[in-house]
């Protein structure tokens, strides 16, 4: 079950046992944690709720991020955090 995957440290294993009763509050506030940090650029939108997207994001290869789309990196960040809250 979700808390034996848990307690041996498989987070991934944990949150797939979850049921989405368990997944959805994990995944807002790991949502909230990534709003929290400070992040380069302006929101899209400065009304939004969340942190993503943004305006003047650039990768690491210096081409810039579209206004409209979130990263993959956060998205993934926001997937592994969601495991461990």
């Amino acid at each position: 079950d979700v808390y034996a995957a848990a307690a041996v440290g498989d987070p991934a294993a944990a949150w797939n046992a979850a049921d989405p009763v368990t997944q959805a509050p994990a995944a807002v506030s790991a949502s909230r944690l990534i709003d929290r940090q400070q992040w380069q650029g302006e929101k899209t939108d400065p009304a939004q709720v969340e942190a993503f997207p943004r305006t003047g994001l650039y990768y690491p290869d210096g081409k810039a991020v579209p206004s409209d789309v979130v990263p993959q990196q956060v998205l993934d960040a926001n997937s592994e955090l969601a495991m461990v809250v």
